[in-house]
């Protein structure tokens, strides 16, 4: 019957993410290591989707600030695998960014910004695989990077993009 607001559900869904996240890493470890890594997944993929919400459902702000907040959540989700050596958390971080531009395309040709994006995940993604020593999700980050330049060429490359093509 909206008798709550657009910006109250989403407010409301970043709060709960946020603490989420936050509480996971103030539980005690290695007592609660399950808990707290449980609430970090949780507490990202709340985050993930209330932002996307907010700029989806409810246009309630514009597509560059839903990518520059969603690509926040990565970042603090990638700060929370390492921390909490938490593997589901590290393989949804990869599966949440790589989505990240999927969710938010607005079906124009973005090559530099999309690319550049790609690259500063796959060495976020490689570096806390080698850290942690979860080789499989450097695996997983490049399939994914194979995905997104097969689908890239799919909707975008021309022959007249020959060099830019070759360079992805």
């Amino acid at each position: 019957h909206n008798l709550i607001s657009p910006i109250v559900r989403v407010s409301t869904g970043i709060a709960i993410g946020f603490a989420l996240a936050t509480a996971s890493i103030f539980l005690p470890r290695p007592r609660y290591a399950v808990l707290s890594q449980t609430f970090a997944a949780t507490g990202t993929v709340i985050l993930y989707a209330a932002i996307y919400a907010g700029w989806q459902f409810y246009e309630l702000y514009a597509q560059v600030a839903a990518f520059g907040a969603m690509s926040g959540v990565t970042v603090a989700a990638f700060a929370l695998a390492w921390r909490l050596k938490g593997q589901v958390q590290g393989v949804l971080v990869i599966l949440g960014g790589f989505l990240t531009p999927i969710l938010l395309s607005t079906g124009r040709d973005a090559t530099f910004e999309l690319f550049t994006y790609i690259l500063v995940l796959d060495a976020a993604a490689i570096a806390v695989a080698l850290a942690r020593r979860w080789n499989y999700q450097i695996l997983l980050a490049a399939l994914a990077t194979a995905f997104m330049q097969i689908s890239w060429a799919g909707a975008f490359y021309s022959h007249d993009r020959l060099v830019t093509g070759a360079i992805i």
